[in-house]
């Protein structure tokens, strides 16, 4: 398990953990510093799987450079083996002959050597991009997740002040008409 899906699942545990709102069941309230302190473990691990890619991706390039050295190093032999050949007088055909299948051969086995590395390398980095990728997006899910959360317990909130605001006003309504009655049946008598 890679350290962002670990910081993950530490946050994925930390919202069930969290206690919900007096208003709603389906609220909860989060402390920010938790929170925050988790997204930036998050964000530290960020380039260590992106170095984690980076060094995958040097890995194909050496890859393919050994490949590449392979093809030299059977390319050359066949080469030296085609003058050796040439220069025997007595079997020059044939020894022409032999040497373009050999030159032929280690050519074929060389590309596809070549084209075997490249093709690793490409799934090899095609793996890193996608992997990255989904680290990115359950990164960008559960922001987004906190975000409307937090959007909706500031709403809730708001609504709770006024509620308690007009009942508020309401009762010293009720209390100014219960002094002005009171004045009123003090002044009759």
């Amino acid at each position: 398990m890679s350290r962002i899906e670990q910081v993950i699942a530490e946050i994925e545990d930390y919202i069930e953990d969290c206690r919900p709102t007096a208003f709603s069941a389906s609220k909860i309230v989060v402390q920010k510093e938790e929170l925050q302190e988790k997204l930036s473990e998050l964000r530290m691990a960020i380039p260590e799987e992106l170095d984690k890619s980076k060094r995958i991706l040097n890995n194909q390039n050496n890859i393919i450079m050994d490949a590449q050295a392979r093809y030299n190093t059977m390319v050359n032999e066949a080469s030296k083996k085609t003058e050796q050949l040439i220069n025997q007088s007595e079997i020059v055909q044939k020894a022409t002959a032999t040497a373009n299948e050999i030159l032929a051969s280690a050519r074929a086995q060389a590309q596809s050597i070549v084209d075997a590395a490249q093709a690793e390398a490409n799934g090899i980095r095609l793996s890193s991009i996608q992997y990255t990728d989904q680290l990115l997006m359950n990164v960008q899910n559960i922001i987004g997740n906190a975000s409307r959360e937090s959007e909706a317990r500031n709403q809730a909130l708001q609504a709770a002040f006024r509620q308690s605001f007009d009942q508020i006003a309401a009762n010293r309504q009720q209390l100014a008409a219960s002094n002005e009655s009171a004045q009123a049946i003090e002044q009759q008598q």
